[in-house]
């Protein structure tokens, strides 16, 4: 079956093999990763200290989350490449909002990215799901976080370089051209969609109350897999969050520069680079074990941070260790997901599933908030630690034929 319309001379990157989708999320990685290490910065000059930055994050990552539960009802009601497009143009409208270096500006920026981020990555997963066969998906995950990585290496880099040489606007700018890179590239494949899952108006009325939120949420936490893929992933999620945030604001707290902490960003990142090796664990020992040893080592090591927390040096060292057992986690912990994952539930529970993302901006955030109120900074890392051994404990529960 037909699936793009496409010049001969463009080959594998206009079909429905993976070369497609590892463009758009590359692209798509780029919009987010070139201002990870810049917003937090830019909060901690603004808001003072750690504190104030998870408190900021708690807020706006409400914004994120609500805007993230309303996309089934935008999917069942557009044709997803528009609610794709839309999602576009929240990233592109939250620019100049994020570098008019005002706390609102900062704030209210920061909401519609979350957003767009948000609505952009649901329908990406949404096509993979439609055009990916599930036994080509253990490989495409692998394949994926590996190409991404390397938008993860050079764009928390990038954007401090861009805003402290080139312009304080620039690393937004960037990043909006990017989202209408990937915009544009989208729109000449002219992807379709699974038509069993399109919009249609003559069962509009049938359709309306399975966009019901409530609906879908209770539908997807009854279902054990469908729950344990989220909790996982809300854990894998929360403690990237904590390496993007915390570690660069741990850099310049300990008398660094910027840069430096952005290279740290960057080199924690590059870590996805060993996914390929993950992937070939996963395939010889399964899945289930490669997740507990990543949760596990990854729990011990980010522990271990906090304990070296007065010998910066150090810790930092112990940290980007700890990312190379993160990306063990990363280079497959979609799969559960995509594999327990319903056709015709697609589009509600793909919604539930990305929103782990803002469930972690919300949680984590508001946890570390707390923690800060009551000790240092190095606590942050001893808590994401302790969350990580019991992640390791949950993926027990993984089936073992994955």
């Amino acid at each position: 079956m037909r699936q793009f319309h496409y010049p001969i001379w463009l080959g594998a990157v206009t079909t429905t093999s993976t070369p497609s989708f590892v463009v758009l999320f590359v692209l798509e990685t780029f919009t987010r990763a070139i201002l990870v290490t810049v917003v937090p910065l830019q909060a901690l000059a603004l808001l003072g200290d750690a504190q104030g930055v998870s408190i900021f994050y708690f807020a706006v990552s409400t914004v994120g989350l609500v805007g993230a539960l309303a996309v089934p009802w935008l999917v069942r009601r557009l044709r997803r490449r528009w609610v794709l497009s839309l999602a576009v143009v929240y990233l592109c409208a939250s620019a100049p909002l994020l570098a008019s270096h005002s706390l609102a500006g900062l704030t209210a920026g920061m909401g519609l990215h979350m957003i767009g981020a948000a609505t952009l990555s649901i329908c990406l997963n949404l096509y993979v799901l439609d055009h990916v066969r599930p036994k080509v998906l253990t490989r495409f995950e692998p394949l994926r976080m590996l190409f991404t990585g390397t938008a993860w290496t050079i764009a928390p880099v990038m954007g401090v370089y861009l805003g402290k040489y080139g312009a304080p606007w620039l690393p937004y700018g960037v990043s909006a051209g990017f989202a209408l890179a990937l915009l544009g590239y989208f729109w000449f494949l002219r992807m379709t969609e699974n038509p069993t899952l399109a919009p249609n108006p003559m069962s509009m009325a049938t359709a309306l109350p399975a966009t019901n939120p409530l609906r879908f949420l209770r539908r997807y936490f009854a279902q054990p897999r469908l729950f344990l893929a989220f909790v996982l992933a809300v854990g894998r999620a929360g403690w990237w969050m904590m390496f993007f945030i915390y570690a660069p604001i741990y850099a310049v707290s300990s008398g660094m520069t910027a840069e430096t902490g952005g290279w740290i960003v960057a080199a924690g990142s590059a870590s996805m680079f060993a996914v390929t090796f993950w992937g070939w664990v996963g395939r010889r020992y399964g899945l289930r074990r490669l997740l507990i040893g990543g949760y596990l080592a990854a729990g011990l090591l980010t522990a271990g941070v906090g304990a070296a927390g007065g010998t910066p040096g150090l810790a930092i060292a112990i940290l980007i260790i700890a990312c190379i057992a993160a990306s063990a986690i990363d280079g497959a912990g979609n799969v559960p997901f995509l594999r327990a994952v319903r056709v015709r539930e697609r589009p509600e529970m793909t919604t539930v599933y990305s929103a782990y993302r803002d469930t972690a901006r919300l949680t984590i955030p508001g946890l570390f908030a707390l923690v800060l109120n009551v000790f240092a900074l190095p606590a942050v890392f001893v808590t994401s630690g302790l969350i990580m051994l019991v992640m390791a404990t949950y993926a027990r529960h993984i089936p073992r034929r994955l």
